[in-house]
């Protein structure tokens, strides 16, 4: 047996990495489509996602 030690995720990471995940380049053309009022609605869900799960 082998002593590795397993690395853990932060929380903080966590949600950076899942929000990230949410704002990829895959969504470009659909931001694209929305206009500026998509960026709020990212905003409104990034912020709610981070505030539920914190």
């Amino acid at each position: 047996m082998s002593n590795k030690k397993l690395s853990t995720v932060s929380l903080g990471t966590f949600i950076g990495m899942t929000i990230a995940l949410a704002a990829s380049i895959r969504n470009i053309p659909d931001v694209a489509a929305a206009g500026w009022p998509m960026f709020l609605y990212m905003a409104i869900s990034t912020f709610l996602f981070a505030y539920l799960f914190v």
